[in-house]
């Protein structure tokens, strides 16, 4: 479990899978009346991305009613843990900024 802080209280859960796959699990601990996007980036939470340098690693399914499963296959679970890596949720009605960021601990 990874607690992402910023604006919104919000928990990710990585599972890696059987077949090299992860199941990443968004919780909100409030239910935005908007649909949010997510994605997994190359990066610390402190170094924030920009619309030049985006830095996705992986698209996440977007947050809605406060919740999002997404299961990929573009990344492991250790491969995340061998560099630096966050996980973003963020606000669309102001200009994306992040309102939930938690670095991914190292392994």
């Amino acid at each position: 479990r990874v607690p992402l802080g910023t604006t919104i209280d919000t928990t990710a859960r990585l599972v890696p899978g059987a077949k090299n796959d992860l199941t990443v699990t968004l919780t909100l601990d409030k239910r935005p009346k908007d649909s949010l996007p997510a994605h997994i980036h190359t990066g610390p939470c402190s170094d924030e991305p920009t619309f030049k340098n985006p830095r996705i690693w992986a698209g996440l399914d977007n947050v809605d009613g406060g919740t999002s499963k997404t299961t990929i296959n573009v990344v492991t679970l250790a491969e995340l843990q061998s560099e630096t890596a966050s996980i973003n949720v963020h606000d669309p009605e102001h200009g994306l900024r992040a309102l939930a960021c938690g670095n991914i601990p190292r392994g």
